[in-house]
Order: structure tokens, then C-alpha cells, then sequence
């Protein structure tokens, strides 16, 4: 006899669902900037993280998790869905969405059930229920259904309602567009419904919602955040067109008919070539980027810079308005057509922004701009590089080491002790990027000075991560190399107690590996494979400082490690920083080949109701 065990009820909300989409764009709209920025101390958490060559060298084979998932458990919840009960059908219902969601395959055998539920369950929560898990599996033959179960005359739930928006929009279902159109129309449906129908609408591209859409943009008895969503579903049902209707909007007293204008000429659409302004429009959009209101500003100049560049272009005085996304959108449309030493001029000086997000956006732009004229733009960065702001400094640094400027290797090196966190870590990465042999006796005595402040610094932890970072590079900088003079400095981050953040030890197994290519050093290995080895329960090394100790042992050709590295194979096979690391470390030494790591095997659960009762075994009853 089969064994049941109830685990635990599953809870579904009732209450309805809130379309976020237009709040949030909304929220966007409104919200406030001054052009600030946080001031950072010395020494806090740089703003970048640049990737590390030992993060994939070598790459691990992966293998993908298999799920452990008792299959007796699907005529239970079937049978359970057909229960008097209605909060077991929901709980059978949640099941098979749960163990959907937890990977576990073979579970559609129960969608014709769950989909009869929606059509025909007398409880609104348990049609409510079928609609999510329908949903869930992407079961889109039930689209009729769903769409049947949101009709009006079946007095649907708001949630439910949005919920199967969602879907039918996502699944591009040109049968609920008359559905969502009637809502549009129905001046007296909740405004959170009519939200819904309108961005479904504008997900589908409904062309046949223009109108409807255009009468709801008019209505100023409704409410800002409706007529900004039917602006911008306008705008996604034709590229064009609207030029007049904009005028009209614009003409409305204060901020909100100049975004109305400016949503429904295409501003709110982050697709790339979808303006397609006529000379009105433009003049129009021209003419929005002096409004007094910053979010119009900033939108303005985004559209214009999608429908004209070359008028666009000629806006770089913007780079010294107040607001922080007017600065933004206005580097963001000079990096998209540099075409001169003015715009590479005005993208160099805004690299200095005191917006983090402007400078980035004025470095993306230079990147740009250096395959077209790289004389101008690497005069911009050496000027960068020298000029003595540390924002501009760090984003110059970056470029250098990106581009693989070499000749600017001696201005990086005048930046190393710099007190600025971000513009050393920038510097160094730069270096590491250009792999200069020059450079490598200045970083070892950076490295030096770091390695002699380290166990202060772990006592405040921003600077620790920010010096950890910047270790971690000069490290990886002497592995390109192959350095030796760094050794003695590599070997003082092996101790497990070593006031080194994990990063940079992890930066050192590697150079070490790298350095001792091919060269058998016992000694040395013995203290690796101590690493290695060290996964006790209470306080084990770290998994990413126990990768690169493997891995440095295989390249070091540590011969003697091998049994060593077969336990940890064995013992950690399905973990890929240790198992997966010392299956490469073996064939690497070995020249052979071993089969791939198993799977890690995922217990899928727990469920509201279980078999608990044992499988039988091959050959068993």
C-alpha cells in the first residue's frame, strides 16, 4: 500500500495584482537629480571590477544537475486534483507548478486536468490557481480558456485578470486584443485593468488599438500614468504619424504634455532605429530639449539623438546642465556619432562628471570614437591620465588598457600610489591589460607596500576589498610574465591565516603555477597541496583559493600530488571548484582522460502531499 504524507499546505494570495511596468516608468519620470555624487573616501570599495584571466583559465567542465524526483508522487496529485476538497485540488495544482519550476520533467499529463479546473471549478481560487500553473508551463493551447475564464460575465478576480494579460500579451494572442480594446474604451474600469489592457496593447503592437489609444491620450480626466502608457503604446503600434497629436499634447500647461509629446513620438521605446520623425516632429523634439522640466529635457534629448544625430550632436552644451540624466542622455547621443575632434573633445571632459554613469557613458563613447580617429582620442586620454582629477584619471586608465595604448605604460606607473582607490585599481588593470616587462619591478614594489599594509587593512573591510582587488591584478600581471623576482612576495599569501583577502590569494596560486611552469618545486608543492586538501568542516580553506592551489600543482608538474589529487576527486567529484579542478589537474599530468564530473543531484521538493512509502527495487514487486 502506498504511503501518504501531507508536508505542507501551499498558500495562494487572492488580493490583486499590481502592474508595476507604469509605476516604475513613472517613478522614472518624477524622480529628482541634482547632479551629485556620493562623496567616496580613500581607500573605500572601487567602483569597478575588471575580469581576471584565472577566473577562466583553465574552464572547468560544467555538468548540469539532476533532479531526484519520485515519479509516484504524479498519480498522487492527480488523484488530488479531483478531490472534494478545494484547497487540496490547489495544493495539487501548486504541486505540479513547484515541481515545474524545481526542472522536474514529464509533468504535462496533468495540464488537460488543470486546464478543466479553470474552465469549470465553482472556486475563484482554484480557477485562479489552474491559471498560474497553466501559465507557469507555458501551456499556450490553453489560451482560449484563459481568456474565456477572464470575460467579464465570469466576474473575474483583478489578479487573475493581470495575471492572464500578462500571458496572452507575452504570447502575442491577436484573439484578446478586442478584449483589451473594450477596456480601453470602458471609462469605468479600474484603473489597474485598464493599465494591464493598455500595456498589453503595446507588448502585441496592436494596430488596431491607434484610435482607442489616441482617445485615452486626449482624456485628461485620466489619470498621468494611463495617458503616459497609452503614449507609449501609440508610439510601439507606428513609428510615425504622430506629429500633430504631439503638438497638441505639448501644448498642455506644465511637465506632463511635453513627456505625453515626447512618449508618444517614440521616446519611451528603448528599441534602436524606431524614430522615424518627420521635420515636425523634429522641430518639435528640438524645441523640448530647453523645457525648464530636467525629464523632459533628458528624454527630449534621447529621441532626438535616435531621429537626428547630426542636430543631436550639436547639444554638447547639455554637458553642463544640473541634471544628472539630462548630462547622461546627452554623452550617450555624442558616443554614438563622435565624428570630431569637438565631440571627442566633449566626451574627454565629461569623463570628469561627478555622475559615475556619465563618465562610463563618456569612456564608452571615446571606445567608440578610437576607431575612427584615434590620434584625438588618445590625446584625450593622455591629458586624462595627467590632469590631476581623480574621476577623469580612472576612467583615462581604463581606456589605456582597453585600447592597449603601450606608450602610455610610464603615465599608468605615476598612478599606482595614487590615494585613490578606484584610480590605482584602474591603473593597475590597465598595466596588467598592456603586459609591459617594464612596468613589473614598479608593481612588485607596489605589490610590496600592499603586502606590508595588508594586515591593517583587513581591520576596515572597504579597504581591504579595494586592496585585495588590486593585489589580485599585479598578481595576475606577474603570471602573464612569468616573474620570478615576485616569488618570495607570491609565497606570503600561501599560510591559510595570511592577512590577504581571498581574491589576492587566489590571484597568487595562480602567478605561482604560471611562473613555475613545467618546474617541480616539492617544497612548494607540499605547501599548495596542505591548500588543497584543506576542506575540514569548521573553517575550510576557501573553494577558490583550493582551485587554484590544483590547478598550480598540475602546472608545476607536482607528480608526487597525484594520489593526493585522486582522494579529492573522488571525494568531491560533483564540485566543480575542487573535483572539476582536480580532474583537470590529473589529466594534465597524466595525458589521459577521465570522465566528466557527476552531476550534483538536486532533491526536488518538499510537496504538500509525498509517497513515503520505499521504491521498489530492480527485480522487486
Amino acid at each position: 500500500m502506498t504511503c501518504l504524507a501531507r508536508i505542507t499546505p501551499a498558500s495562494w494570495p487572492s488580493g490583486c495584482v499590481i502592474a508595476l511596468g507604469a509605476i516604475t516608468a513613472l517613478a522614472g519620470l518624477l524622480g529628482a537629480g541634482d547632479g551629485r555624487e556620493s562623496p567616496k573616501q580613500p581607500g573605500s570599495t572601487p567602483a569597478i571590477a575588471r575580469t581576471l584571466p584565472m577566473q577562466f583559465d583553465p574552464v572547468l567542465e560544467q555538468t548540469t544537475p539532476e533532479i531526484d524526483f519520485d515519479r509516484r508522487n504524479i498519480s498522487l496529485w492527480l488523484e488530488a486534483l479531483k478531490r472534494p476538497e478545494f484547497d487540496t485540488r490547489m495544493d495539487a495544482i501548486e504541486a505540479f507548478a513547484e515541481a515545474h519550476r524545481q526542472h522536474v520533467r514529464g509533468l504535462d499529463e496533468a495540464l488537460p486536468q488543470i486546464q478543466s479546473l479553470l474552465s469549470n471549478d465553482p472556486h475563484a481560487e482554484v480557477r485562479f490557481a489552474a491559471a498560474r500553473a497553466l501559465i507557469e508551463f507555458e501551456h499556450r493551447p490553453a489560451a482560449a480558456a484563459l481568456l474565456q475564464a477572464v470575460s467579464p460575465d465570469r466576474n473575474p478576480s483583478p489578479g487573475l485578470v493581470l495575471t492572464v494579460d500578462r500571458a496572452l500579451a507575452a504570447w502575442g494572442d491577436s484573439d484578446a486584443i478586442p478584449f483589451w480594446i473594450a477596456r480601453v474604451k470602458d471609462r469605468s474600469t479600474r484603473p489597474s485593468l485598464s493599465l494591464s489592457a493598455i500595456q498589453s496593447l503595446s507588448t502585441i503592437r496592436a494596430q488596431q488599438a491607434r484610435e482607442p489609444l489616441k482617445s485615452a491620450l486626449r482624456d485628461r480626466k485620466l489619470s498621468p500614468v494611463l495617458r503616459l502608457e497609452a503614449a507609449k503604446a501609440l508610439a510601439r503600434t507606428a513609428a510615425s504619424g504622430h506629429s500633430a497629436l504631439a503638438a497638441e499634447l505639448a501644448a498642455e500647461p506644465g511637465q506632463w504634455g511635453a513627456l505625453f509629446a515626447l512618449m508618444a513620438l517614440g521616446a519611451g521605446i528603448n528599441e534602436p532605429n524606431t524614430s522615424t520623425l518627420d521635420s515636425t516632429g523634429i522641430a518639435l523634439v528640438d524645441s523640448l530639449t530647453t523645457h525648464s522640466d530636467p525629464r523632459v529635457r533628458s528624454h527630449a534629448i534621447r529621441l532626438l539623438g535616435r531621429a537626428d544625430p547630426a542636430r543631436a550632436v550639436a547639444k554638447a552644451q547639455f554637458l553642463s546642465d544640473t541634471d544628472d540624466q539630462v548630462r547622461l542622455e546627452t554623452v550617450r547621443v555624442l558616443a554614438l556619432a563622435p565624428d570630431s575632434p569637438r565631440a571627442i573633445d566633449s566626451l574627454a571632459g565629461a569623463m570628469n562628471d561627478a555622475s559615475e554613469p556619465v563618465r562610463a557613458a563618456a569612456g564608452d563613447g571615446l571606445r567608440r570614437a578610437w576607431i575612427r580617429d584615434p590620434a584625438n582620442v588618445q590625446a584625450a586620454i593622455e591629458r586624462g591620465l595627467s590632469g590631476g582629477n581623480w574621476r577623469e584619471a580612472e576612467q583615462a586608465a581604463m581606456l589605456a588598457g582597453d585600447l592597449n595604448i603601450a606608450e602610455l605604460g610610464p603615465k599608468l606607473m605615476m598612478l599606482v600610489g595614487v590615494e585613490r582607490a578606484e584610480v590605482r585599481l584602474a591603473a593597475v588593470t590597465a598595466l596588467r591589460q598592456l603586459d609591459l616587462a617594464e612596468s613589473l619591478p614598479g608593481l612588485v614594489a607596489r605589490a610590496e607596500v600592499l603586502a606590508g599594509a595588508a594586515a591593517e587593512s583587513a581591520k576596515v573591510p572597504d579597504r581591504f576589498t579595494a586592496e585585495g582587488q588590486e593585489l589580485a591584478q599585479i598578481f595576475v600581471a606577474f603570471a602573464q610574465q612569468r616573474y620570478e623576482p615576485s616569488l618570495d612576495l607570491l609565497r606570503k599569501c600561501i599560510p591559510k591565516r595570511a592577512k590577504f583577502h581571498t581574491l589576492s590569494r587566489e590571484a597568487a596560486f595562480y602567478a605561482l603555477g604560471r611562473i613555475l611552469e613545467s618546474k617541480p618545486n616539492p617544497e612548494l608543492a607540499s605547501q599548495l597541496l596542505e591548500r588543497a586538501e584543506d576542506n575540514v568542516p569548521i573553517d575550510p580553506e576557501a573553494a577558490s583559493v583550493r582551485r587554484a592551489a590544483i590547478i598550480a600543482l598540475a602546472r608545476m608538474n607536482a607528480r608526487e600530488t597525484l594520489p593526493a589529487l585522486r582522494d579529492i576527486y573522488e571525494a568531491e567529484n560533483t564540485i566543480v571548484t575542487a573535483g572539476g579542478a582536480s580532474r583537470w589537474a590529473i589529466m594534465h599530468l597524466e595525458s589521459s582522460k577521465l570522465p566528466p564530473c557527476r552531476p550534483v543531484v538536486l532533491k526536488a521538493g518538499p510537496f504538500f502531499l509525498e509517497s513515503i512509502s520505499p521504491e521498489s527495487k530492480p527485480g522487486q514487486p
